[in-house]
């Protein structure tokens, strides 16, 4: 659970306005010499999405006494649950339901 957490902070004050295209940041993930990568990008409409999953930021730029928050609409994973079920062959019942919430967009998974 600390390593889930810890995958959804970065270092710094990190503002929407200041973000480009798409930006990659060390989150707090990870050993120092290999901390894992958090993708953040602005698409065309403005919308923010965070990460592998593109979890999209509902509300931006709250000020906290040691930083800034962002609020997501879902929680961010470094791998993809159905690349991870897809590994394991006992798993298959859930890889094709998975598919098939994705396919209804009832999944962010």
């Amino acid at each position: 659970m600390v390593s889930l957490l810890k995958y959804h902070v970065i270092s710094g004050r990190v503002l929407s306005t200041g973000l480009m295209a798409s930006t990659t940041f060390p989150t707090l993930e990870g050993p120092d010499d290999g901390k894992k990568q958090l993708t953040i990008t602005v698409e065309v409409k403005g919308d923010v999405m965070v990460g592998q999953n593109k979890a999209k930021v509902i509300n931006p730029d709250i000020g906290v006494t040691n930083g800034v928050v962002h609020i997501v609409d879902a929680v961010l994973a470094d791998k993809d649950i159905v690349e991870l079920a897809s590994a394991t062959d006992t798993l298959s019942t859930l890889v094709a339901g998975l598919h098939a919430l994705r396919t209804e967009r009832r999944c962010l998974c």
